[in-house]
């Protein structure tokens, strides 16, 4: 019986059927010499331990075991491995070197040695636990060059490619300032030399791509446009696409680094909401009165309100450019109302810009929405039977996909106007009575990335209070308010304006104007009065095309004005040179 037993646990030891991911498991916690040994077992042992993904598993499992780790010991005579567990114990090895060497690193069980060898440096790289090595010749051993230069070797492994590499660093330290890195890579199994000089270095050409990209990406649109005059790698990556896209998203996020657009009907200011006393002039693109229709993503949307024809234009502050174009043409009448928007349809990277013509005495009620793509550069028009009543002249919230007016619908009914910009699909979202009836008044705004109402009540100067209501299943057919925020308020105001942020701007008279944190209840005089409008504002390097530079109006104005005596004078001279011709004839 006892040798029918031993007969089955001999065929046990044999393990032929196996899972070769459990024998990879129990493999992986071997030892090396151990693992040497089962290769010769046989032909699927073999396979297993010489696979790239058990070599990988075996290091990281010995790597992160501390009782595995050794020390590498160089006396000068004699070279040993000593166990971190038994340092008493040296371990002998069998060295790839006759001559004198120099250890220049170890990583991931491999030693980088450098050696001389017939008048020629040679490395090698040596795995002691395999007892294997390969030595291949320094790149560019010129003696005569090396000793007039500071010489420094590294070793390195990329874990990406699976590559291990030595580096050799060559500073020389006479005649023009020269150093030169030579790069060899085990898988391409060559050299490669990535600097030249040290001009080179000062512009820093070899900064990892990622160091440069995280500290261009924190800076401000105007540093950034100076940094692309250096050189063309910093002007394509500032230029591209991509980089754009991060740095606004970067700068949105950040709260001191929004702005407001402010409307006073003579000047226009840009205000920093960390430095509200401060008035930023801004560069205009329109000599004649416009209107602002709205901002998102740095972009400026104007619509001029003089002239034989309205012109809409899309400017950037920020980089100084602007692109001008024309409306549809359509004949108007004092029986439509109109409305202008703007927006930005995220999968696509379009910006729309929106005119809501809704016509009053048509029946059935007929309300046309014209949208110009910058894209496409063209304008499609859609046709809905509603009829809206307009507020103002403008759109009252831009959010990312989304362009919100507040307007009354053919019962006097307020009702909010959707309009989602990747389906072209107008919405009507009624306004809860409560809200209107109940209220001092109430403004559409843009709260931290999402239309709110801000709903301004106070029955009595001790209860005063603001009110943040949004709309939930905005795309969706069914709509629900919902309370999200009340902030108390200690004094009372007759206008107030909702930021991005969640700040508030809030108009006083006769006081000044001044931004209030909900929150922090900070207030900070704004250096401008009155207010008309203002907008949210994010500086950016958003580009569209077709955009041209604005030139600087104040300059062109003294050009004109200096120019005019000139011509008197030149008008002057040549009536009396016809003059003196007349006496002459």
């Amino acid at each position: 019986m006892i040798l029918k037993k031993m007969k089955k646990a001999r065929r046990i030891t044999d393990i032929p059927c196996l899972h070769e991911e459990i024998l990879g498991v129990i493999f992986s916690r071997l030892p090396v010499k151990t693992l040497l040994r089962l290769k010769c077992s046989n032909k699927g042992y073999f396979d297993l331990i010489s696979s790239p993904w058990f070599m990988t598993l075996h290091r990281k499992r010995f790597s992160s075991d501390p009782d595995n780790h050794c020390i590498f010991v160089q006396t000068g005579k004699i070279n040993r491995l000593i166990r971190i567990q038994n340092p008493g114990n040296l371990i002998k090895l069998n060295e790839p070197c006759r001559t004198d060497y120099t250890v220049i690193g170890s990583i991931n069980g491999l030693i980088c040695l450098v050696t001389n060898i017939a008048s020629r440096q040679w490395i090698c790289l040596w795995n002691p636990s395999i007892n294997q090595y390969k030595m291949f010749p320094v790149h560019n051993d010129n003696p005569e060059k090396t000793h007039k230069c500071d010489v420094s070797m590294g070793f390195e492994y990329e874990k990406g490619s699976d590559d291990y590499k030595v580096i050799r660093v060559l500073s020389y330290k006479t005649g023009w300032p020269l150093t030169i890195l030579e790069i060899y890579s085990t898988n391409s199994d060559s050299w490669k030399e990535k600097m030249k000089n040290a001009r080179r270095i000062t512009d820093n050409p070899y900064l990892v791509n990622e160091i440069l990209e995280g500290i261009f990406l924190r800076l401000p649109v105007k540093t950034l446009l100076r940094l692309k005059c250096v050189c063309k790698r910093y002007c394509d990556l500032i230029s591209s696409p991509w980089f754009i896209t991060l740095h606004r998203k970067i700068f949105n996020s950040e709260p001191y680094n929004h702005c407001i657009l402010v409307q006073t009907g003579e000047i226009n200011r840009l205000i920093r909401i960390q430095n509200p006393g401060c008035l930023i002039k801004i560069n205009e693109p329109c000599t004649s009165n416009y209107t602002v229709v709205g901002s998102i993503n740095g972009l400026v949307c104007l619509v001029t309100t003089t002239g034989p024809r309205k012109l809409i234009c899309l400017w950037n502050p920020s980089i100084n450019q602007f692109k001008m174009f024309p409306p549809m043409r359509r004949r108007m009448t004092r029986y439509i109302d109109v409305s202008m928007g703007f927006g930005y349809e995220k999968d696509s990277d379009d910006y729309k810009v929106m005119r809501v013509l809704s016509y009053k005495t048509v029946w059935p009620p007929t309300t046309l929405l014209e949208v110009y793509s910058t894209k496409l550069e063209s304008w499609t028009v859609r046709k809905f039977d509603v009829h809206l009543k307009m507020s103002t002249c403008r759109c009252d919230v831009i959010v990312e996909g989304f362009t919100y007016w507040v307007a009354k619908d053919l019962d006097e009914s307020t009702v909010l106007v959707s309009f989602e910009l990747s389906s072209d699909d107008l919405r009507l979202i009624p306004v809860r009575e409560s809200l209107i009836t109940e209220s001092q008044s109430f403004e559409a705004t843009n709260y931290h990335g999402s239309f709110a109402l801000l709903v301004y009540s106070s029955p009595s100067e001790f209860k005063a209070c603001l009110e943040v209501w949004m709309v939930e299943d905005v795309s969706a057919d069914a709509y629900r308010w919902q309370k999200k925020f009340t902030f108390r308020m200690d004094f009372e105001f007759s206008r107030h304006w909702g930021l991005t942020c969640g700040d508030i701007v809030v108009k006083n008279a006769p006081n000044m104007p001044f931004l209030f944190n909900l929150t922090t209840k900070q207030m900070s005089v704004i250096g401008i009065n009155p207010i008309l409008s203002l907008f949210n504002y994010t500086e950016s390097l958003v580009s569209i095309e077709g955009f041209k530079r604005i030139r600087n109006q104040q300059k062109v104005r003294r050009r004109r004005n200096d120019s005019l005596p000139q011509k008197n004078q030149q008008d002057r001279d040549n009536r009396h040179i016809a003059e003196l011709r007349d006496l002459n004839v």
